[in-house]
């Protein structure tokens, strides 16, 4: 009986050791996953490490911990956590995503998040968390206060072309141009004549890969208060550059909770919470919707026809033009100008040589152009082609990410 009685004791004492690293590790867990939402990477990573070592095995945490590090310009670490994913979880979700991070690791030489630029201007993007548990718990608080819809004035710029929209960094006021195809929110210091950053303090430097002939351009990420209308942002992470060409830039990280409509006859945006149910398209005739899918900085993916052949492109209210890589080309079998370049091209990595080319065609959906007047970059990180404003002109635009429908309208019907 003694025997029986101990071997029950030390049983019950495993169960409750093993239930108490449990509750451990889904406290660390979730405060990583709350840490990373706010953009706090490196306290993230501290708490998925903690996780990690009461639930070792586990394929999100591991990744989440990768991905912290990553963004804490750790690369060694998050490195090794990727390539661990890789070998003893190779067919599952999170291994793709490790897979794709280490190619972008290896290119780069180091920590590297890489998004669309435009014509003008590009950013990095983020690595998504994955979705056993949602990236933005205690992320989307602030959202309680605002009422289901507002809207805020737009301007063009000077071209005619683009959606800026003011706000505020710090009490500094500030242009930003409103950008689906840029997934952070990324200011130079001169934006604000430096007034609104230089008061507070750098962030870890990491390396910024985009449009331009620089091989690295270096930024960091600080932690502001932004306002655009009544939607405040406290302790936001935007991402500071020292010399950027163009404006600032208003990216997914802050768009992500809202569906958006674009009215070119009352020249406002309307921001719609996304819990307040479907956005309403605009009132003029639709023309057509257009299915999306989101890439991993949050981009939004539309599938299109160049000179009838398929091609992935991403939707990008921040691009002027129409944006394609001589990669890109290469790919679709579109020979490469033999000319000068015909104008010059900004980015976060300065500027580049840029080529006007005429398509035989450009199709989504039901809209189509042809003989369409495209740019071909010279240097450029992209994976895919941007969809600018040169394809949906003064179309309406509503995007309901519901059902991940963007909706295209007449503005004059």
């Amino acid at each position: 009986m003694k025997t029986k009685s101990a071997l029950y004791n030390f049983a019950a004492l495993i169960v409750a050791q093993w239930l108490c690293m449990q509750q451990v590790f889904a406290s660390d867990y979730l405060d990583g996953q709350k840490l990373y939402s706010e953009g706090s990477y490196r306290a993230a990573a501290a708490k998925f490490e903690a996780a990690l070592k009461a639930n070792p095995h586990d394929p999100n945490t591991i990744y989440c911990c990768a991905a912290s590090q990553e963004l804490s310009v750790n690369s060694a670490r998050a490195r090794q956590l990727y390539e661990y994913l890789c070998s003893s979880f190779p067919s599952s979700r999170v291994a793709a995503m490790a897979r794709s991070r280490l190619h972008q690791l290896v290119n780069a030489g180091g920590s590297s998040f890489n998004a669309p630029p435009d014509s003008r201007q590009d950013t990095v993007s983020y690595v998504p968390l994955p979705g056993s548990v949602s990236s933005r718990s205690g992320g989307d608080a602030y959202l309680r206060g605002l009422p289901d819809q507002v809207s805020v004035p737009f301007h063009r710029g000077g071209n005619g072309i683009g959606i800026y929209v003011d706000g505020t960094i710090n009490g500094a006021l500030i242009r930003f141009h409103l950008d689906t195809g840029s997934s952070l929110t990324v200011v130079s210091k001169k934006s604000t004549s430096g007034s609104a950053i230089a008061s507070q303090p750098s962030g870890e430097q990491f390396a910024v890969h985009g449009v331009g002939s620089l091989t690295r351009n270096h930024a960091c990420r600080q932690m502001m208060d932004l306002q655009v209308g009544p939607i405040l942002r406290r302790d936001f992470p935007v991402t500071v550059q020292d010399d950027m060409p163009g404006p600032a830039m208003l990216g997914q990280d802050f768009l992500k909770d809202f569906d958006l409509s674009v009215d070119n006859a009352a020249m406002q945006v309307t921001f719609r919470k996304k819990t307040a149910g479907r956005v309403l398209s605009a009132q003029h005739r639709r023309i057509m919707d257009i299915p999306f899918t989101l890439g991993p900085g949050g981009h939004m993916i539309v599938d299109a026809l160049v000179n009838g052949k398929q091609c992935q492109m991403y939707f990008d209210t921040g691009a002027d033009a129409i944006c394609f890589s001589q990669d890109d080309f290469k790919r679709l079998g579109i020979p490469l100008p033999g000319g000068p370049p015909a104008h010059a091209s900004y980015g976060v990595a300065g500027a580049t040589a840029t080529w006007d080319v005429l398509l035989d065609s450009l199709s989504v959906g039901r809209l189509q152009k042809d003989h369409v007047k495209v740019s071909l970059l010279e240097s450029s990180n992209m994976s895919k082609p941007l969809l600018g404003q040169a394809f949906f002109g003064n179309l309406d635009i509503a995007i309901d990410r519901g059902t991940s429908l963007i909706h295209l309208s007449d503005p004059g019907k």
